[in-house]
Parts: C-alpha cells; sequence; structure tokens
C-alpha cells in the first residue's frame, strides 16, 4: 500500500507536525511508524538524563524509538479527539497509523499519545480536557514521588491491579486499554476492544461510569492474546 501523501511544517506551539497533502478517507491506512527497535534496559541507559519523547511501546520490553528518524510519522503530534488511529502488531513488532476519520488536505494528522504517556511525563497536554494531575504554582519542577502509576499489560500485573481500590483499579485499567488500542470517540465515550486484531470485538463506554468487571474483562482479553503472541 502507497503512504498517504503529507507534508512536515510548522504546526504553531506543538513545533513541527505533519499534515495531510491529499485528501482521505475514513480508515485509509496512513503508513507506519518508522523507528529503531529498542528494549526497555537500552532505553533506560539512552535516556538516562532525559525523558524519551519519541518511543512507542510494542510489548513491555520493546519499543519502537523514533528519536533519530526523519519519517515523517515522528511528527505525528497529539490531539484528545484525533483523526489517527493505530493498530499495534505485536508479532510483526510494527505499528500501523490509520484514518480515524475523513480528512482534508492541509489537515495535521495527529493521535491521542494515551493518558499514561502524559501522566508519565507529569504534565497536561495544551487543549486536553481530561483530568490529568496538575502540578501546584509551588512544585512546577518537582516530579511525582514514589513508583509511576502501573499499566498492566501482563496476567501477573493484571491480577495486582484487581487488588487495589476501585479508585486506583480503574485509571489503571483504562491505561492498560489504551496501550492496547482503545480510542476516544468524543467527551465521556471511550470504545474498548476484547481482544487484538481485526474483527476483535468492541464496546463503547462512559470510562468514568463503566462497570470495573467490563473493563477488566476487556483488558483481560488483549492482555491474554498478547501474552500468546509474545516468544
Amino acid at each position: 500500500m502507497d503512504e498517504l501523501k503529507t507534508v512536515v511544517k510548522p504546526a504553531g506551539d506543538m513545533g513541527m507536525g505533519c499534515f495531510a497533502a491529499e485528501d482521505g478517507a475514513a480508515d485509509t491506512w496512513v503508513c507506519q511508524y518508522v523507528g529503531e527497535p529498542i528494549t526497555l534496559l537500552e532505553s533506560t541507559h539512552k535516556y538516562a538524563d532525559k525523558d524519551p519523547q519519541y518511543l512507542f511501546q510494542i510489548t513491555p520490553d520493546l519499543y519502537l524509538d523514533a528519536e533519530e528518524s526523519t519519517h515523517h510519522s515522528r511528527f505525528f503530534n497529539h490531539a484528545q479527539f484525533a483523526n489517527l488511529k493505530f493498530t499495534v502488531d505485536v508479532q510483526r513488532q510494527r505499528v500501523d497509523f490509520w484514518l480515524q476519520r475523513d480528512v482534508r488536505a492541509g489537515d495535521q494528522l495527529m493521535f491521542d499519545y494515551g493518558m499514561a504517556y502524559w501522566l508519565g511525563l507529569g504534565i497536561t497536554p495544551v487543549g486536553d480536557t481530561r483530568n490529568f494531575t496538575r502540578p501546584t504554582p509551588h512544585s512546577r519542577s518537582r516530579q511525582p514521588t514514589g513508583p509511576k502509576p502501573i499499566t498492566p499489560t501482563s496476567p501477573v500485573q493484571l491480577a495486582e491491579v484487581l487488588a487495589l481500590a476501585e479508585g486506583q483499579a480503574r485509571p489503571a485499567l483504562l491505561r492498560a486499554l489504551e496501550y492496547f488500542g482503545a480510542m476516544r470517540l468524543g467527551e465521556g465515550v471511550l470504545r474498548i476492544r476484547f481482544g487484538l486484531g481485526e474483527g476483535t470485538p468492541t464496546r463503547d463506554v462512559d470510562p468514568e461510569k463503566v462497570e470495573l468487571g467490563v473493563l477488566h474483562e476487556a483488558a483481560a482479553a488483549c492482555i491474554a492474546q498478547a501474552s500468546r503472541a509474545r516468544p
């Protein structure tokens, strides 16, 4: 398949961005994320003194790093209600981007980085209306103390999450589902997947009101399938 024609140019306060150079219909394949495979240990050494900006997680121990890539996929910026969606193929170690909706030439191509990404950095993206933890004026440069919020991607981690109070378990399950491709469709609407790959059953839910058991069922299905695909 041919990549959607794009152009990289300044995108205001976002820095550089990637824009469509032609019209495209919803569900059109855009491109794959181009980066160097890197393990969790390698990334820890490489980014010991700074936060990684271009890591895309394939599995808990494998990422694609586009830090030095010149491919236009490196310049997809974040948007809460984005026009891009993505799929992660664990077995092929590949990430593909597709159009979430119709776009016109000149539209900036953007995808939702997911709450886990921003929570890990400890910042709130501009224009995002979701409830991120915001630093106080007196702790602007301080990093959050204690362990980072858990994102369960293995059966063991999922079991640990189920032992937590609902106030901690719900956001953890939502982070896991976003990792496995859940999509924000609008204010208060999240499309969750009950597995991986094409043809997987989905359900549109309110992430704050849906029963915890539904989130657990979806996360368990995704984790089980991903675990089977790992070597």
